[in-house]
């Protein structure tokens, strides 16, 4: 359970949040993929304390929020309000995004078309474009990941019970003690090769659930970069617009 400490970042400082959470021994400092920064903090701590804290940091996160706002802005030139593209890099598509609000029913249900490339979207307001897409995005990665899946598992020979496409907040994929595989419909904003690293990585985990030395040796047999691999999925977050991130 966690709950939120209002307090005042001083002028000098970047907006932060506070979420006190009973699982925190210590202070820690945080900033998402979209350079929201927070501070989880332990319970019973003082909102002096954590001002100290951040005023400490202050600046290794101007550091990290500047780098963190290059790397975006070579992949996304807006992230703010809707694309009017949508780069698919796994699938090396790029689609055209048409999105108005329906001027016909504007209370009624969203509208998607997508043919030739192109993706009309024609909504009631902004909050249901980023719905629309969401949806039209989580179907076309349920159509293309699932069968991903599974010629990887053929060129591998690592079977698997049965996958599915979710969004998770911080796993690009998992795999369960029986098999069942669940892959992240954001995939499909990173390069080919990091993809097949995520399947890679979780068809592994049918055999070694776990990160054992004998989980990388088996890893290392099917992709011996593997480690490079891992290093640039590390910062696969920067492939992703704002819109695509789960609330």
């Amino acid at each position: 359970m966690t709950s939120q400490m209002p307090i005042s970042s001083g002028v000098d400082l970047p907006p932060f949040t506070v979420r006190i959470s009973p699982r925190a021994k210590r202070l820690l400092l945080k900033v998402s993929p979209l350079g929201r920064v927070e501070v989880v903090a332990p319970c019973r701590v003082k909102p002096a304390e954590v001002q100290v804290f951040v005023q400490r940091h202050h600046h290794w996160l101007r550091r990290t929020l500047a780098k963190l706002a290059v790397e975006r802005g070579r992949y996304h030139s807006n992230d703010v309000g809707l694309p009017s593209q949508m780069e698919l890099r796994a699938l090396d598509e790029c689609w055209q995004l048409d999105i108005a609000q329906n001027p016909i029913n504007p209370a009624g249900r969203s509208l998607v078309v997508a043919s030739e490339g192109k993706v009309m979207i024609r909504v009631s307001d902004h909050d249901a474009a980023v719905r629309a897409l969401r949806t039209w995005l989580q179907a076309r990665a349920k159509q293309r990941l699932a069968a991903w899946l599974r010629e990887v598992s053929v060129e591998t020979g690592l079977p698997f019970r049965s996958s599915s496409v979710r969004v998770q907040k911080s796993r690009w994929g998992s795999c369960s003690h029986l098999g069942a595989i669940s892959l992240n419909r954001n995939l499909l904003f990173l390069p080919p090769h990091l993809v097949r690293h995520v399947m890679l990585h979780e068809l592994c985990h049918t055999v070694h659930l776990n990160h054992s030395g004998r989980y990388w040796k088996l890893v290392r047999r099917h992709e011996p970069l593997y480690e490079a691999h891992e290093r640039e999925l590390r910062r696969g977050d920067r492939y992703i617009p704002a819109w695509a991130f789960p609330d």
